[in-house]
C-alpha cells in the first residue's frame, strides 16, 4: 500500500465508519491477539496499547464495542473477565478496505 492508498483508506474509514487511525490500530491489536492467542480480554489490551493513556484506550475500546466493531462475552469462570471478539461492523470495515 502506498501513501495515496493509505490516505484514501483513512479518509474512507473516518467518513463512512467514524474510525480514526488510533481506532484502527486498536482494532488491529484486538484482532491480532485473537488470531495469535485465540482469545483477547480487555485489561491486557488496555495495559499494552501504548499510543494513548489507559483511560483513553478504555474509552476508545468502549466506543468500538458500542458501535459494533468489537463484541464481548463474559467468561463463565470469572465474571470480571470480558472476552473480546470481532463485532458485526468489523465485516463492513474489511469490505470497505478491500475496495481500496
Amino acid at each position: 500500500m502506498n501513501l495515496e492508498q493509505l490516505s484514501r483508506a483513512l479518509l474512507k474509514t473516518h467518513t463512512e465508519l467514524g474510525l480514526d487511525a488510533i481506532d484502527l490500530m486498536l482494532l488491529h491489536t484486538v484482532t491480532s491477539k485473537l488470531k495469535r492467542e485465540g482469545e483477547a480480554t480487555i485489561m491486557p489490551i488496555i495495559d499494552n496499547f501504548e499510543l494513548t493513556s489507559r483511560a483513553t484506550t478504555h474509552a476508545r475500546l468502549k466506543n468500538l464495542i458500542r458501535n459494533g466493531f468489537v463484541g464481548w462475552d463474559g467468561d463463565e469462570n470469572n465474571l470480571r473477565v470480558k472476552l473480546l471478539k470481532q463485532g458485526e461492523q468489523y465485516t463492513k470495515l474489511e469490505q470497505l478496505l478491500s475496495t481500496i
